[in-house]
């Protein structure tokens, strides 16, 4: 999960004295209590409206409750986005920054900062805007739609809030004074330039969505603002259009009903956590291949797959994935690489692994069902799981040390019969969701159902409070990535309506060659904008193509999650490749070799999965 480091700034002179900071932290306490409050409320009723929905379906009613569900998901994400944004949890790329001398690091921090303030300011005249063009509309529940859309209001406001607060708190003054010089000396430029960049036609795209989206992202503004701020600059400067339209199109994205499913599996991941599931996996696996040459290996891979599919969102796996086996790794002095390697590849196979996240997400940005989405992934994926426990054994086949004394059988079986049901909400989700038993949302509200109950009777009983605490987080996770998805829903249609997609289907005449390009395009996205972000980014803009081609939706969504997840992963950019050494505690540049051989494995099932399509559709 990425933290607040970013924003922690150190410096002498401060924008307020001892009185105002007083006044400062209590004015933040109190937002950070509104918006968790209301964060926790949201996702609770999501919950509660899923189960009455399902309740409904199997009384024979055919209520209107789900409708209750899409009024209230759009008030989720802009609560969560805000609760996101105060805790310094939104997905950002820290790399660049990070290296930076202390007081040039402070300066871009605080302009990341003040830009984040600036792109929520400016949508603000547009959401209220759109608040009075809603009024005329009424949903299916007989309410007015303005009071949906005044969640982006609201949003927006807290968003403000927020912004303001952390640059009155932590900003040094000249650091500030800096920061607003350099943004407006940039618009003005942006503003002079305005000839020129029309004269460039479609090269115009390149300064916004390549030159200044990659410096706000460099400096260590949240990708999801960093898109928002591109958009923002395009529209004023070369479209002439108003930011109504941004603010319009920000909802519009955020409609697919699958949407609704992703606060539900993160705060599934996070209860799995909480109540001890995860642990009898974790001991499950231990006990049967653990003493085993290549054990540690497997273990991890098993549990990593395991993990991201039932929650679809990689929230635990630093948290839980790390005491499995790393810490045996050092007492017995060796093998961290190669489990620094394993957990990289790993964690670029299982976006692929349903019912994860990533093809939800996929899944709703290109207009794919899900269902026959989650049954073609099944294959692909399970192909190269095997891959990769293949690919152990090569590697580990003379490792003949032992993690730790063999289990008898009786051990072990008490292991495995305690962390059976563990599986039954990932084969119940294999199952239902394909076949069209219930949706995805529903899917992640039963297995929450399931998860708690048995918690309850025969793992850790969840608190109140804990329950609670799993609901701010999960509802902070989903508001951060949901964001990302709208406002890359917007940046979307804006390259759209510029003639881009036509503009790149007239210069490719062949069906493969896309896909080749495709692939290319998807891993170093992946790389650079940590995964996710590029998938919901790029799928939306170059699927219709595929289509064009002749390519199945199906398919060429398969290949995206697996080329963006591989992206993620490749050494030395993408973020999973330095998350994994970080967890084993090794410099980057010490498993690389020997994860560029597994990732190199998970390349050759890309290729055969992009270019035989029987491999998808069997």
């Amino acid at each position: 999960m990425p933290t607040s480091d970013a924003y922690e700034l150190v410096s002498a002179t401060r924008i307020r004295g001892t009185q105002a900071d007083s006044v400062l932290r209590r004015i933040d306490r109190a937002v950070g209590l509104f918006v968790d409050a209301g964060t926790a409320v949201l996702l609770w009723a999501q919950v509660a409206i899923v189960l009455a929905t399902i309740a409904n379906r199997f009384i024979g009613r055919h209520a209107r409750i789900e409708e209750a569900a899409s009024d209230l998901f759009l008030w989720l994400v802009m609560f969560g986005a805000a609760a996101a944004l105060r805790r310094g949890a939104h997905l950002r790329v820290t790399a660049v920054v990070a290296r930076l001398p202390d007081r040039l690091r402070r300066r871009c921090e605080t302009t990341a900062s003040l830009l984040i303030f600036l792109f929520a300011v400016l949508l603000l005249l547009p959401a209220d805007r759109s608040i009075v063009d809603r009024w005329s509309i009424v949903t299916p529940l007989g309410l007015h739609d303005s009071l949906r859309v005044g969640a982006l209001l609201i949003g927006f406001a807290l968003m403000t809030i927020v912004a303001a607060l952390q640059l009155a708190e932590r900003a040094d003054v000249s650091d500030l004074l800096v920061a607003v010089n350099v943004v407006s000396l940039c618009g003005a430029l942006l503003f002079l330039a305005k000839g020129a960049l029309l004269a460039l036609g479609f090269g115009s795209l390149s300064v916004f969505f390549i030159g200044l989206l990659g410096v706000c992202i460099a400096i260590g503004v949240p990708i999801a603002y960093c898109l928002g701020i591109a958009v923002i600059a395009y529209l004023s400067t070369i479209a002439g259009l108003p930011l109504d339209v941004v603010v319009t199109h920000f909802d519009e994205a955020l409609r697919p009903t699958a949407l609704t499913a992703v606060p539900l599996f993160i705060v599934l991941a996070f209860v799995v956590q909480m109540s001890g599931m995860l642990d009898a996996m974790v001991a499950a696996v231990r006990a049967a291949v653990g003493p085993f040459a290549g054990g540690c290996a497997y273990g991890l891979l098993i549990t990593v797959s395991w993990a991201a599919s039932i929650t679809g969102f990689r929230v635990i796996d630093a948290a839980a994935l790390h005491p499995l086996l790393f810490p045996e790794i050092r007492r017995r002095g060796g093998g961290e690489r190669e489990m620094a390697a394993v957990l990289c590849a790993s964690s670029a196979l299982t976006p692929l692994v349903p019912p994860n996240i990533a093809l939800i997400l996929a899944a709703s940005v290109t207009a794919t069902a899900v269902a026959p989405l989650f049954a073609a992934a099944l294959v692909p994926a399970l192909a190269g799981i095997l891959i990769l426990a293949l690919t152990i054994a090569v590697h580990m086949r003379d490792d003949r040390s032992e993690m730790e004394e063999r289990n008898t059988p009786e051990e072990v079986g008490r292991a495995l019969v305690r962390a059976a049901p563990a599986l039954l909400p990932l084969l119940f989700m294999w199952y239902a969701v394909p076949a069209g038993v219930v949706s995805a949302s529903e899917a992640a509200v039963l297995s929450l159902t399931f998860v708690l109950v048995l918690g309850a009777l025969m793992y850790r009983p969840l608190s109140l409070e804990q329950i609670s605490t799993a609901l701010v987080e999960a509802g902070a996770s989903a508001g951060a990535l949901l964001f990302v998805v709208a406002l890359a829903g917007v940046v979307v249609w804006t390259l759209m309506q510029s003639g881009f997609s036509l503009h790149v289907s007239d210069s490719l005449a062949a069906r493969w060659t896309f896909m080749a390009l495709s692939l290319a395009v998807f891993a170093l996205l992946g790389a650079i904008l940590s995964g996710l972000p590029a998938l919901v980014l790029a799928a939306p803009l170059l699927t219709p193509l595929a289509v064009g081609f002749g390519i199945s939706s199906v398919h060429y969504v398969i290949v995206a999650v697996l080329a963006t997840g591989i992206g993620f992963c490749l050494p030395p950019l993408g973020g999973g490749y330095m998350r994994a050494c970080r967890m084993a505690q090794l410099p980057p540049e010490s498993s690389r070799r020997i994860a560029l051989s597994y990732l190199g494995m998970l390349v050759v099932t890309l290729v055969l999965v992009a270019f035989l399509p029987l491999l998808v559709y069997g």
